[in-house]
């Protein structure tokens, strides 16, 4: 006889813990240093789910089918509904950089690709500059779990095939767990976070706990003539209580007798709970390895032990409906966090407020869409999927004319600015052109003079029709590049006969910063190989370069570097190679902030915003440079910025800025550094 059914109450208050360690590690990484494993502790309780509802049975196509079935109806419509709100929170809520970056990142989502994806280098570059950032990052944890969901039958199918061997199947499980764990110890760190065979070790941990749990139920029961419990809902409420936010395990309710003593289970259960609040709340950090392992098996020991306890902290009121609602939760905190990071980043009272936020909606979301939801049958349900499917395909292929027409919705129709005729204008139309000009930088990096001019980065060449000179010309490297090669253009126009641009984000031409940075090295130098102008321009923002020099600069390893490239590109260019020097650069965001201090009629200090006066050590080595280049000269701008004395970030005439939020010059900052193009210009024969 089956006794009755008792919900696993403190499985929902461990999702609780799990819940409330990830937020708080999310909005307080200082003072909640190792909350991450909040996401380890998931894995385990999905892996005694898994076992549960599926490996506890016997593995055929029908059950395979189900479990798939209610998988997918029990997580993916509010996966993707939050999927599809987001974009439209990141389309009003966020400044245009935000839409590309989010767009790619729904689009690995919904594909249960985002733990191993990898954001394009021009989305990579706006997070670096911290001009954009993801709203759907936390969903790589759901596409590990999803992905180890498609290895659930093989996993399974094999344990199955074992489980009248007791040894062969503890061997089997343990193996798994070992193989799984050592990987995930020698990989790399983004491997060994983001694959799913580097956290199969965390699932096996809950399918090896739901054995022993129900080994000990069992032999605490049999002799008292009772049966072990079924561990599965009926099947007229499975399809709303399989969740995995909903673990419920069916165990034999009190008896006047019990075979197996209390106390031990209680002394296990309540250290286990102790050294794994320890590891997710302490204040300390802890080496990850020591940490995720400590947690998923001081979890996976709650979770056997649990059955047999009675009584403790995680059946908690409080703690079980936080765990209830945690799924939603998980979706929805992200997206506020990095609101509130974006606009109040370190305001405690705006995070605790956050906090508060992502807990209301998510009650809101659990109590409403998701009940609805899983009440329906399976057409409506696939229907609904489709339809989110469809609004995410939508977003990407329409991104341009749907970020343009929020823009012309948030702020109406907006002239276009020709800096050159801005002359006395007000304090006001000063304002509204600085943050046009911070809303649209991307754009205004795509030359229109040269074709193809979809995109800001890549090959063009200029109109030919517009050139009247005689020399084969290159402008190559980083944004600068394409934020400067229309000064190149429209000063060397007259002397050029052909005019081309190879631009790529971040990696400077003479230098190697970053490892992605090396295979575009190799690139630049091809395209001049194969171009053999025999002018070179290489406009560069300076980053190695700007670095410590390590004197005398003659051996300084940077520089030798550097060297060792430029005589690379000088045996291949017969003229000329001029080199733009490093400029001064303002905080990131000085544009918007420029135009918030304007409108409050704060005082402004150049020299507060001109932060990174790195670009003497740039300009050293490149002066370095030039005496032992007879082909190369230097176009010196950063003298431009230097006005009564001190560094200049804004024209304190206009009120405009110099540089864009992305640390790229305004049109107002080209006009101001143009005189140099135009001088180097003359001097070329």
């Amino acid at each position: 006889m089956a006794a009755p059914r008792v919900k696993r109450d403190d499985l929902q208050g461990l999702r609780g813990v799990a819940i409330a360690a990830v937020i708080l590690f999310h909005f307080f990484p200082a003072l909640f240093p190792n909350g991450y494993v909040g996401v380890d502790q998931f894995f385990v309780l999905s892996g005694f789910l898994m076992t549960m509802i599926y490996g506890s049975k016997e593995i055929t196509k029908e059950s395979t089918i189900d479990f798939y079935y209610r998988r997918v109806k029990r997580i993916l419509p509010l996966y993707l509904f939050v999927i599809c709100c987001g974009l439209i929170f990141v389309c009003f809520g966020f400044p245009s950089t935000f839409f590309p970056i989010n767009v790619d990142s729904a689009i690995n989502s919904v594909i249960l690709y985002s733990n191993m994806a990898h954001h394009t280098a021009r989305n990579e570059y706006f997070v670096m500059l911290r001009q954009a950032e993801d709203v759907f990052t936390h969903t790589w944890s759901l596409c590990v779990e999803m992905q180890f969901y498609v290895l659930a039958p093989l996993f399974f199918l094999v344990l199955s095939l074992l489980q009248s061997d007791w040894l062969s199947s503890t061997v089997y499980l343990w193996a798994i767990l070992a193989a799984s764990l050592v990987f995930h110890l020698v990989a790399d760190a983004h491997t060994s976070f983001n694959n799913v065979l580097c956290r199969i070790w965390q699932f096996t941990m809950g399918c090896m706990a739901f054995f022993v749990s129900d080994y000990l139920l069992t032999i605490d029961t049999k002799p008292m003539g009772y049966d072990q419990a079924n561990l599965l809902d009926s099947e007229a409420e499975e399809d709303k209580e399989d969740d995995v936010e909903d673990l419920e395990l069916n165990r034999p309710p009190p008896k006047p007798e019990q075979r197996l003593p209390r106390f031990p289970f209680h002394v296990i259960h309540f250290c286990s709970l102790v050294i794994m609040l320890f590891c997710a709340f302490s204040t300390t950090t802890i080496p990850p390895p020591i940490t995720r392992i400590a947690t998923t098996l001081f979890t996976g020991m709650l979770i056997a032990c649990g059955g047999l306890v009675s009584s403790h902290a995680l059946q908690n009121k409080h703690m079980v409906y936080l765990g209830d609602v945690s799924y939603c939760l998980y979706l929805v905190h992200w997206p506020i966090y990095v609101f509130v990071k974006h606009y109040k980043e370190g305001d405690v009272p705006s995070y605790i407020l956050a906090i508060i936020a992502s807990y209301t909606i998510a009650v809101f979301l659990s109590e409403t869409f998701e009940k609805f939801y899983l009440k329906l049958s399976a057409k409506p349900i696939f229907a609904m999927i489709f339809v989110f499917y469809l609004f995410v395909a939508l977003a990407a292929l329409l991104q341009e004319p749907i970020m343009s027409q929020v823009e012309r919705l948030k702020y109406g129709a907006e002239k276009a600015v020709n800096v050159s005729e801005v002359q006395n204008i007000t304090l006001e139309e000063a304002i509204k052109i600085n943050n046009k000009w911070a809303r649209e930088e991307y754009k205004m990096l795509i030359l229109q003079q040269c074709f193809p001019n979809k995109n800001e980065h890549g090959y063009c060449e200029f109109n030919k029709t517009t050139l009247n000179g005689n020399l084969n010309m290159f402008v190559l490297g980083n944004s600068y590049t394409a934020n400067l090669a229309g000064l190149v253009y429209e000063n060397f126009k007259e002397k050029a006969k052909k005019m081309s641009k190879f631009s790529q984000s971040y990696c400077e031409v003479l230098t190697i910063k970053a490892g992605r940075c090396k295979a575009i090295n190799n690139d630049y130098l091809k395209r001049i190989s194969d171009a053999k102008p025999e002018v070179l321009f290489i406009i560069d923002k300076h980053d190695k370069l700007n670095d410590p020099v390590q004197a005398p600069v003659a051996t300084d390893k940077i520089f030798l570097e550097a060297l060792s490239t430029l005589h690379k590109y000088e045996s291949v260019v017969s003229k000329k190679i001029y080199m733009m020097d490093s400029i001064p650069l303002p905080a990131t965001r000085s544009l918007t902030v420029l135009a918030t201090l304007l409108s409050h009629n704060d005082t402004i200090n150049d020299k507060e915003m001109m932060q990174d006066l790195k670009y003497t050590n740039g300009n050293l080595r490149l002066k370095e440079l030039v005496s032992r280049c007879p082909k190369c000269e230097l176009i010196n701008t950063s003298s431009s910025f230097f006005a009564d004395g001190a560094i200049k970030f804004y024209d304190h005439e206009t009120n405009l800025g110099y540089f864009f939020d992305g640390q790229h010059l305004t049109p107002a900052g080209q006009k101001l550094i143009n005189h140099a193009f135009a001088d180097a210009a003359k001097t070329l024969k």
